[in-house]
């Protein structure tokens, strides 16, 4: 019998390695490198936006062991009868309340995406408005931009784009580069769309947006320590310096809630505690976190 995409088996499998992926983060925090963390967050995505739609041997799977004689119905509310080969039997009440769920679900779809893609571009068409060009990079194709619209570094595609105050302080400005390029080289545009996707598809899963929050929180503790990885404690120091003087005038300008300051607040400490505290390496424990989550991505796949 073919079901197609089995949504709930997706849930399923895709919550267990987020749920797992984040205690990983949150145990091995010290003892790990950020950048091999932020890319744990690949196999949830491979798990929700790739395995779904492709056909795989039957019989293999972990959550097909635990079910038994599962009856599966499709997003439409057909059932295909055994007995009578390729003939679909159709239950109305079913067939209603799928159309009445797909409804909603697209409804949500859109909204999300709205919510996701409006603000983008419209930043995208001011900066483009509120912009002076700085350098172009023959080697990478980055152009680097000031703009008095923004209180903090930021990138959007090929270009990267720094608050007009920073310009005066050479060693902030070099820094702020060297950030936003190592998202630009981390392929961040490339997560963002992925981050997007996800939680366009599976908008209803709250472990889908903890994973989008926590691999954008990831990019960033990436991105900090590959620019801080050759410095000195005391170099540290001051680019976190440059973080806490950024967040603050990001909070100025926006005359933030004191919520919304909290939270800034509380992700800066973090970020400035994970750029002080000095990294353990560890091959054998990224060996076998990788081989516990592959094999756990593998032994759900949705085969029965």
């Amino acid at each position: 019998m073919t079901e197609g995409v089995n949504m709930p088996e997706t849930l399923i499998a895709s919550t267990i390695l987020i749920i797992l992926i984040f205690i990983i983060r949150t145990v091995f925090r010290k003892k790990l490198n950020r950048r091999f963390l932020y890319a744990l967050w690949l196999l949830p995505a491979i798990r929700l936006l790739i395995l779904p739609i492709i056909e795989l041997p039957k019989g293999w799977s972990l959550i097909s062991l635990i079910k038994n004689n599962f009856r599966g119905i499709n997003l439409f509310g057909l059932y295909t009868n055994e007995t009578e080969g390729l003939k679909v039997v159709v239950d109305i009440g079913n067939f209603l309340s799928s159309w009445i769920a797909i409804t909603i679900w697209i409804i949500g779809m859109v909204i999300v995406f709205l919510f996701h893609i409006v603000p983008y571009f419209r930043q995208k068409y001011k900066l483009k408005k509120h912009r002076a060009l700085i350098e172009h990079r023959e080697v990478d194709g980055l152009n680097i931009y000031s703009s008095d619209i923004i209180a903090s570094p930021v990138l959007y595609g090929f270009d990267i784009y720094i608050p007009t105050g920073m310009l005066d302080e050479r060693r902030d400005f070099n820094l702020s580069v060297l950030h936003e390029r190592c998202h630009f080289e981390q392929w961040d545009e490339l997560w963002n769309l992925i981050r997007v996707l996800a939680s366009c598809l599976y908008w209803f899963n709250p472990f889908v947006w903890v994973a989008v929050i926590k691999s954008r929180d990831d990019s960033e503790y990436s991105c900090d320590e590959a620019v801080t990885l050759e410095m000195t404690h005391l170099q540290k120091e001051e680019y976190c310096r440059l973080l806490v003087e950024i967040s603050t005038a990001g909070l100025l300008g926006k005359n933030s809630s004191y919520f919304e300051a909290n939270m800034v607040k509380s992700q800066i400490y973090k970020r400035v505690d994970s750029i002080l505290t000095e990294k353990e390496n560890h091959p054998f424990i990224k060996i076998f976190i990788l081989l516990c989550l592959i094999s756990i991505l593998i032994f759900t796949l949705n085969t029965v």
